[in-house]
């Protein structure tokens, strides 16, 4: 079954986007030299298709099997055996220590306010979310839009949700 975030989408974020993107063209178009030109439009429009498009990325799949997490750059797949524990819980992510975190997308490795490291797959820095503890140690934070279906969803494949 799949699951998706709990989006938050800004049409303040969207707009001032449009507004750099534009101002990065301008600015680019006056440099005068070609080689500056095209990796400059190039950048600019990578940053702003990675700024639009990550946010729509995350999507969550539950099967018996494994908790299967599609991010940006691909799938995360949890097998059901390497996960120790499931829980709810508050949280707010207070740093980004590596990978993707701009308005409506975390995704990566944070410092979360009471449990320390995290990687989060989610679409805002605060709010209640899933906890993942896998037998390794790592703590994954997902953020489904549907919180109760989707810890339902977990505890009846035999997650061990507490």
């Amino acid at each position: 079954m799949y699951f998706a975030p709990e989006r938050h989408f800004s049409a303040v974020f969207a707009l001032l986007t449009l507004v750099l993107l534009g101002v990065s063209l301008y600015a680019i178009a006056q440099s005068g030299h070609p080689t500056v030109q095209w990796v400059g439009l190039i950048t600019v429009v990578l940053v702003t298709v990675l700024l639009l498009v990550a946010p729509l990325s995350t999507l969550y799949q539950v099967t018996p099997e494994a908790l299967k997490i599609r991010w940006l750059f691909g799938w995360l797949t949890l097998p059901r055996a390497q996960i120790q524990a499931v829980f709810e819980q508050e949280y707010r992510l207070t740093l980004r220590t590596g990978g993707i975190g701009a308005p409506g997308v975390a995704q990566g490795w944070f410092l979360e306010r009471s449990l320390g490291s995290v990687q989060a797959y989610t679409g805002k820095g605060a709010g209640r979310g899933v906890f993942i503890q896998t037998v390794d140690g790592r703590r994954i934070l997902l953020s489904p839009a549907d919180l109760a279906g989707f810890v339902n969803c977990l505890r009846q494949q035999g997650y061990p949700v507490q």
